[in-house]
């Protein structure tokens, strides 16, 4: 049984996080380096991450995940997750989890929308009602303003940002997120006062929309205050903290163009938006935690 793992990519939500699930669009962007993959052991029993055993438990997650996956993996076979995607680092390693299973297991080969509807059902399974924009992305590996409202996508060019050396550089706070944490954060804010919390998902919408304007006519610096504009809504709505505050204001201290957290929250990774004249210099300075970079 033994072939080539199929592997899939990790992800970063560039504006739109939170907002999706509500209302307008997200700016997602794969990272293609950034990869996890499924590989079959024949010789060995048992599920293993990286090479490490893992408790029965997590193989009867597998088993639960795969139902919702509508794919059967065989008893009498080794699976080893091998993964450079950081677990609660807000790039995607569910998502990426869902689409390669899928990949190597599924009775036949899927267009990558199939393959993303598919994965979503994951998605629920790990985390409540998925937006989409995660399986969406990493399925087709490509940049998108996606809309949870019938998933609708449209690609994102970043013509205007390989043409002026721009890119991302993206840290791990290594402090994974917690959903729970951030789902109380939320709520919370909800019920005490909601018109607030309606205030923070219109501005992060409206974010949105404004880079997908920007990227669009080229206004690579517009960007970047639209991103730190978009970071202190974050912060208001609660799911910012003191270590990702910390890291984008390091990042805007040094240079970046624009910065601030990306995904869920509470914990996971921020983004910069970055002159890759200024790369070596950004990987020096967080030379002591887990960087990456995407330059289109």
């Amino acid at each position: 049984m033994s072939s080539k793992p199929k592997s899939s990519c990790a992800k970063f939500i560039l504006l739109g996080e939170h907002s999706i699930v509500h209302k307008g669009i997200a700016l997602s962007i794969p990272l293609p380096n950034l990869r996890l993959a499924i590989e079959i052991l024949d010789e060995k029993q048992g599920l293993f991450f990286n090479g490490l055993p893992q408790h029965e438990e997590k193989r009867l997650l597998l088993s639960q995940l795969s139902e919702k996956l509508n794919i059967e993996i065989p008893t009498n076979v080794g699976i080893n997750i091998v993964s450079d995607i950081p677990i609660g680092s807000g790039l995607g390693s569910s998502g990426a989890l869902c689409c390669s299973l899928i990949k190597t297991f599924h009775a036949e080969e899927l267009s990558p929308n199939d393959l993303a509807n598919l994965a979503i059902k994951g998605e629920d399974y790990f985390h409540g009602k998925s937006s989409g924009v995660d399986p969406f992305t990493i399925a087709l590996e490509r940049p998108i303003a996606f809309s949870s409202q019938n998933h609708e996508y449209k690609e994102l060019s970043l013509e205007a940002l390989h043409e002026g050396g721009i890119g991302f550089f993206i840290v791990d706070s290594q402090s994974p997120h917690s959903t729970s944490e951030i789902i109380k954060a939320t709520s919370d804010l909800r019920q005490r006062d909601p018109n607030k919390w309606q205030n923070c998902i219109d501005a992060l919408a409206g974010f949105a929309t404004e880079g997908k304007k920007a990227i669009d006519q080229s206004k690579i610096l517009e960007l970047g205050r639209i991103m730190n504009d978009a970071h202190e809504v974050l912060r208001d709505y609660g799911v910012s903290n003191s270590v990702l505050d910390e890291l984008v204001k390091k990042m805007r201290d040094n240079g970046a163009l624009g910065a601030k957290m990306t995904g869920a929250g509470k914990g996971g990774s921020v983004i910069a938006l970055l002159s890759q004249t200024k790369l070596q210099e950004f990987t020096d300075l967080f030379a002591r935690t887990k960087t990456f970079s995407y330059f289109p």
